[in-house]
């Protein structure tokens, strides 16, 4: 559903948003599949934001791919996104 190819960027963002309130963990590999995805690279700022509400583990070189070759909006949003990997990795110890 969030992966249609048929959603406008604005349709697509409000969607995320929604599936990302629900706490599904299925909303991450549909996440990370849009954020890869290169036909969205200039709208995925919404999107790189609600990869913030869940645990990315696996996905670690993703925001920082993001922060040195996104656009302002997502290099801030991916970089919020690797300043929570430092949380989890100073609370685990």
């Amino acid at each position: 559903m969030l992966a249609d190819e048929h959603h406008g960027h604005n349709e697509r963002n409000s969607l995320a948003l929604d599936l990302v309130e629900s706490g599904d963990p299925r909303v991450l590999a549909a996440l990370v599949e849009l954020v890869e995805r290169p036909g969205l690279a200039n709208a995925r700022g919404t999107l790189v934001h609600c990869l913030n509400t869940f645990n990315v583990f696996g996905h670690e070189r993703l925001p920082v791919t993001l922060v040195t070759g996104g656009s302002r909006e997502v290099a801030h949003e991916a970089n919020d996104l690797i300043a929570s990997f430092d949380q989890l990795s100073t609370a685990n110890f």
